[in-house]
């Protein structure tokens, strides 16, 4: 098994990515913290390589997109594993007791999967989302009785790196807001950039 010494550092689009990071705990959210800096830099790569991306920036900069972690109370880049919405599964005592043994450990990411654009999902018109492979996240999430990864399998661990919210879309999204729960448990978007 790798140690924090021993992990080498992943690459997507020529930007160094951390192949090791530190579980927190905010408010029920259990994730891995990944530096700001990184996922801007990936950001501002992958403006360079999607042209939908590129053409929409001016809305993406007006609505702040571009760095969505500067919201008050946000907690910044990072790759979650496990949410309040599951955490809800598992009885208070034992969540709260699970989030504080494991705060702090070092967790290893094995690889990188790839950039996907994903579309009509519950809350974005549009979400870019860099997908990582981590077995030992998805051991920790198989020991407390959860699937390997989140949301029941529908995703991959994954760092998002640029939304565009329905409520930002200038297309009118009152029929996509019906429809969006049955294309997102469909969506099948491909990886778009390794």
């Amino acid at each position: 098994m790798n140690t924090l010494s021993e992990a080498k550092g992943l690459n997507v689009l020529g930007i160094n990515f951390p192949s090791t990071g530190i579980i927190k705990n905010h408010e029920g959210l259990l994730h891995v913290k990944i530096e700001d800096k990184v996922r801007k830099d990936i950001f501002n790569k992958l403006l360079e390589k999607d042209d939908f991306l590129t053409q929409h920036r001016s809305l993406i900069k007006a609505t702040k997109i571009a760095s969505p972690y500067d919201k008050k109370n946000d907690i910044g880049a990072h790759v979650s594993f496990l949410d309040f919405r599951e955490g809800n599964l598992i009885p208070q005592e034992k969540f709260t007791e699970f989030a504080n043994q494991i705060e702090n450990t070092t967790i290893i990411f094995d690889k990188i999967i790839g950039i996907k654009k994903l579309s009509d999902t519950a809350s974005s018109e549009h979400l870019w989302i860099l997908e990582l492979e981590s077995k030992q996240l998805e051991k920790i999430r198989e020991g407390i009785g959860l699937s390997s990864t989140p949301n029941t399998n529908r995703f991959q661990f994954h760092l998002s790196i640029a939304e565009i919210p329905y409520r930002f879309s200038p297309v009118s999204s009152i029929n996509k807001i019906e429809d969006r729960e049955s294309k997102e448990s469909t969506n099948s978007n491909k990886c778009i950039i390794l």
